[in-house]
């Protein structure tokens, strides 16, 4: 599961990976623990297969929280959803809970 947050404004709820979803079971299992090996997306993996990208944050994949937090550089229309689909299609993404795409 990939979701997307895409900031219009900064500060506010699930910007700041604040959820207020329905959890999945996973999320209220406290025996559940994501493996390291399970994380295999790194910055130079998602740069390489997107021109756009400029930056990506992996430190959070490395807890966890599950999150990815890339920079772009936005150049047309519903770029950010179009992206967001592309990167979320990528097989090393699957362990991902969240992408913030700023």
């Amino acid at each position: 599961m990939c979701s997307i947050i895409v900031a219009t404004k900064l500060g506010f709820g699930g910007k700041m990976c604040i959820d207020g979803t329905k959890k999945f079971e996973e999320e209220i299992d406290d025996s559940y623990q994501p493996l390291a090996s399970e994380n295999s997306v790194t910055e130079d993996l998602l740069k390489q297969k997107f021109d756009e990208i400029r930056a990506v944050n992996v430190s959070l994949l490395k807890k966890i929280f599950l999150v990815l937090i890339i920079s772009i550089e936005k150049n047309k229309k519903g770029h950010v959803r179009q992206l967001h689909d592309q990167i979320c299609a990528v097989n090393e993404m699957q362990p991902v809970k969240m992408s913030i795409v700023r």
